[in-house]
């Protein structure tokens, strides 16, 4: 049995996307164990998959389940900078 739930972020996520994206997110936060997100294939997040990622997070901290990045895209990092999500989305410093 693992020890957390993986939710892999690939290609392009954006507005087309967003209803399979939110019940992945759900299911992960069904599981009830840390969850791992990985985004290293993710190549565009719209403004629609940044808003769920944010309310994703934010009801990570609600329920007290731990919650973090195995990897992220450079298009995440940049989308995150330019609308100011770096810190809500808890990204790794990146230089």
């Amino acid at each position: 049995m693992t020890n957390h739930t993986r939710i892999d972020l690939n290609g392009s996520i954006d507005i087309t996307r967003i209803e399979s994206l939110r019940a992945m997110l759900a299911d992960g936060l069904q599981q009830a164990l840390p969850i791992q997100l990985d985004a290293k294939e993710a190549e565009r997040f719209d403004a629609a998959a940044l808003q769920l990622l944010c309310a994703f997070m934010q009801e990570t901290k609600t329920l007290g389940l731990e919650c973090h990045w195995a990897a992220v895209s450079p298009a995440l990092i940049d989308a995150a900078r330019l609308t100011g999500l770096t810190n809500i989305l808890s990204l790794p410093e990146v230089a």
